[in-house]
């Protein structure tokens, strides 16, 4: 039986007209503090959460961010998004609505 093959983000760049806000890998895309507070508080009910709850929120965020942007249509190779169109990717991160996002797989 053929194991069924998905795609993982492993690089991805953040500019803006002006500047490039983050090229790096997606696993250490930076998430504000008070987000993973805010999730840690819904997902485990733990408003100072300790490393293994930190590193779990910050995970499950990754994970629902790479999702958004593998659901885009036509995503068979590397990819380039407006901010806007990942309403998670805004939320999640402290990036502004004006960058542009690519994607790379390789």
């Amino acid at each position: 039986m053929k194991k069924k093959s998905t795609k993982n983000i492993k690089f991805i760049k953040i500019v803006t007209e002006k500047e490039a806000l983050y090229d790096g890998s997606f696993l250490e895309l930076p998430i504000p503090d008070q987000v993973i507070i805010d999730k840690s508080i819904l997902f485990y009910n733990d408003p100072t959460p300790c490393f293994i709850h930190r590193s779990a929120v910050r995970n499950r965020l990754l994970s629902e961010m790479e999702h958004e942007l593998l659901s885009c249509e036509d995503v068979n190779s590397n990819c380039t998004f407006y901010s806007e169109q990942l309403p998670l990717f805004l939320r999640y991160t402290s990036f502004p609505p004006a960058a542009t996002i690519e994607i790379r797989f390789t």
